[in-house]
This record gives structure tokens, sequence and C-alpha cells, in this order.
């Protein structure tokens, strides 16, 4: 038995590269976000030629008379005791080409993303053998946008170290539910790849085709429509999958931050794993109630709603994956 824990988020020889990237605009946003001292994890929601984005606060009873009329002229709103503010994203077309074609490098997973006191940030980890490709957006697009600065390009110490990274900066939590596939309803999607992976959301926030980044056993038989960035481990393709359409639509919609998705199948379950800050665990929950699965037959059993420090500590998460 292999350890999927040990493969996913601890193998510096798949997703080994990471980069980090900081720019701030002059927006009212980023403005009011320097003078009230705002930090916030980032929901990034990229739709064509549209990007938005979603960060939050708590609520507070003390709060300011001038930071209240801030958020009124944001339209943020206030929902469970959260301060959510949803904007389309201030920025030129160069950034905005620049940005898609980082996360759509093949292996690039759009990592975490935030704002601190103005400045945006977000990292990008990718597989070390797509790094010319990686170097070749940047060349050609940051002579175009000087206000976008590269903070940091280097090993990324896996997806562990990122979640690390996620945990040390934030409250965050990760929700795990599980429900078992219609091997007559889902068998094109389980052929693909055989009956055991992993795969990593590459953008958490696409809304029709998703693009995925598998990470599969070496030696395992894997279907022709898949591109290949580490041979018999590391492989990318694009799905369209309604349910996902659903639940992004309503996280949305709420003006949610899921900040990173993960999932994995074992002969016919498919396990999901989402990574949000804890502060919307229980709203997400409602909104897996919403979306239908269990009149889909899916009939969901929720496993873990644990602060993301406990999880990657947890030696037994994938323990009943036999990878």
């Amino acid at each position: 038995m292999i350890n999927l824990n040990q493969i996913i988020l601890s193998d510096n020889s798949l997703l080994d590269w990471k980069l980090r990237l900081s720019f701030s605009p002059e927006t009212e946003l980023t403005n009011g976000a320097r003078k009230y001292s705002i930090t916030s994890e980032m929901g990034i929601y990229v739709d064509g030629e549209k990007t938005e984005i979603s960060i939050f606060f708590p609520d507070d009873l003390n709060m300011n008379r001038e930071l209240f009329i801030f958020l009124n002229s944001m339209n943020a709103v206030n929902k469970n005791g959260i301060w959510r503010i949803s904007r389309e994203m201030e920025v030129s077309k160069d950034f905005r080409k620049l940005m898609q074609g980082l996360v759509g490098a093949q292996s690039a997973v759009l990592s975490s993303a935030w704002i601190d006191k103005g400045i945006f940030k977000v990292e990008i980890i990718f597989s070390k053998n797509r790094l010319e490709k990686i170097s070749s957006i940047l060349l050609k697009n940051m002579d175009q946008t000087s206000d976008v600065a590269i903070e940091y390009l280097g090993p990324s110490g896996g997806m562990k170290k990122s979640l690390e990274d996620l945990s040390n900066r934030s409250n965050v939590s990760v929700i795990e539910y599980d429900f078992t596939l219609d091997q007559t309803k889902f068998a094109d999607r389980i052929d693909a790849l055989g009956n055991s992976w992993f795969r990593i959301i590459k953008s958490p926030y696409e809304s029709r085709t998703v693009s995925a980044v598998y990470i599969i056993r070496d030696g395992q038989k894997v279907g022709s429509r898949l591109n290949e960035i580490i041979k018999g481990r590391l492989y990318e393709v694009e799905i369209h999958n309604p349910i996902f359409t659903e639940i992004n639509n309503k996280i949305r919609k709420e003006r949610i931050p899921v900040l990173l998705k993960m999932q994995a199948l074992e002969n016919g379950t498919m396990r999901y794993f989402i990574i949000l800050p804890s502060i919307f665990s229980l709203e997400l929950l409602g909104i897996l109630r919403e979306t239908g699965l269990m009149e889909m037959g899916l009939n969901p059993v929720i496993r873990r709603v644990q602060p993301i420090e406990e999880w990657l500590n947890s030696s037994s998460i994938f323990r009943e994956v036999d990878f």
C-alpha cells in the first residue's frame, strides 16, 4: 500500500516550483484596504474578459464610521456576521493576459491568493519541467504590466508547504466529503484514468470547463485525451461536470472565497476536499446540501470539517485510498 498523503502533499518531484506575484493597482478598493489595514484571503473568479474577486472580514460592533462608509461604497454585504466585498478587479488587459497564460500553463495550479493592506498577492505552483513555459509567459508579458512584481520564483516545497504557509497566514479549514459513483452513469470518467487517481483543480472558480492536474501511481494506464506532464505520474485534462458548475455558481453568489479544491477517486468512491476560510465552513455545508446531490442518488457523506493544520498533521488522512 502506498500512502497517498506522501505522494500528493510531500513529493517534491511533482509540483515542485512556485511563483509568487504581487501587484497594487490604484483603485478605490486597494486604497481603502491600505487605509483600514484590511488583510484577507481572496477568491478569484475568471469568466472570459471579466475577473472578479471576493474578500471578507468578520463584523465588529465597534467598527468606526469611516470604515462603515467605505464598505457601503464597495456594496459590501454583511451576512452571518461576515462582511463580504465582491468586485470586478480593475486591472489592465495585459495583466489578465498574463494571469490567464500562467494559470493556463500545463501543471500550473492557483494555490493561493490574498490581499494584504492593499497589495494583491498570488501564488502558483507547478512542475519544474514546465519552467521554460512559465518563464516565456513572464518575459513576454511583464514589460507590459509594470505594476506587477515577482516576489519569488523557485522551489515550492510541494503542495504541503503551500498549505502550511496558508495555515500560518489565516484560519483555514478543510471540508471532506465523499459519495459512491454509479458505475453505469460515470464509466467514461472512471475509465479515463483507471479507478485510482488524485486531482487538483487548477483554478477553484472555473464555472464551465474545469481544468485539473492529475497525479497517478507510477505505471498506471491512462487515457489518450490526457496531456502528459511527467510520464506515468502527472497529467492534465479539461473536464465538464454539472455538479461543479452548480456548486461554483452558488459559492460565487454567496461570495465565499474557496481557496483550493482537490478530489480523489478510489474504486468508485469520489472524495472531495474543499479548502476555505474556517468562518465559511457552515455556509459551504449548506450549499452542498442545497446542490441536490442526494436527489441525484449520490448520497454524500461528510467525513471531516477540520482546521487545515490538523488535517496536514494527520498521517491517516488518505489511509483508505489504496494508491
